[in-house]
């Protein structure tokens, strides 16, 4: 139960941060989109370390997935971790309609305009492609655990400026889940289902294959 509790408040450590970085935005034209996504980086980098040593902090359905296909969690955690991740983002998404009201939906992911869901759907693979990459070097032996917040941290960066301005740069079912369930905003949801976890399945596996067996 610790574990599954360290994801709940993992996950909110990883979306409030960014979402209320996109409601200061809607509200005050600050800090922008580089804030923004700064904003998840940091909240990613700061849960790795907060409580990667108790859960591993996946924060994410599909990262979870990839994880699992790579050792570093046991299957039997898969759906106990999501739901925690689905939990904690809801919660998220609760906090900030209590606070701030349903400001920009409260950040949830929508494509962006003129942009098509075939568009959408391949920054999202591509997008969760390179955070998996980043967190599945930690499943090697070799790698410094204490560069762990710093690999997966940057790895989000990296993807979000990349993808960020097309598809809102998700990456993350559960980050996408709660703003759209509170502020009720679906439109194209199923993006942020797909794209994610297609993603996170294709970097785990060839990560898989060029590491090797443990």
């Amino acid at each position: 139960m610790r574990k599954y509790g360290a994801e709940v408040l993992g996950t909110i450590l990883l979306t409030l941060p960014g979402t209320g970085a996109i409601i200061a935005t809607s509200l005050t034209g600050q800090p922008g989109g580089i804030g923004i996504v700064l904003a998840f980086g940091l909240g990613l980098l700061v849960s790795v370390y907060a409580f990667g040593p108790i859960s591993g902090s996946a924060v994410n359905p599909a990262i979870t997935i990839g994880l699992a296909m790579l050792g570093m969690i046991p299957w039997r955690d898969v759906v106990p971790y999501i739901i925690s991740q689905l939990i904690g983002a809801t919660i998220t998404a609760v906090v900030l309609l209590l606070f701030f009201g349903n400001v920009a939906h409260l950040g949830a992911t929508v494509p962006a305009p003129h942009i098509s869901v075939t568009m959408a759907l391949g920054a999202e693979i591509l997008g969760t492609f390179i955070l998996m990459t980043g967190v599945s070097a930690l499943s090697h032996p070799k790698f410094p655990a204490a560069a762990s917040g710093l690999s997966v941290g940057l790895s989000l960066v990296a993807a979000a400026f990349f993808t960020g301005s097309i598809s809102g740069g998700s990456f993350n079912p559960a980050r996408s889940f709660g703003p759209a369930l509170v502020s009720g905003t679906w439109t194209d949801f199923w993006i942020y289902l797909v794209g994610p976890v297609v993603g996170a399945v294709l970097a785990a596996g060839l990560y898989r294959t060029v590491r090797g067996t443990r």
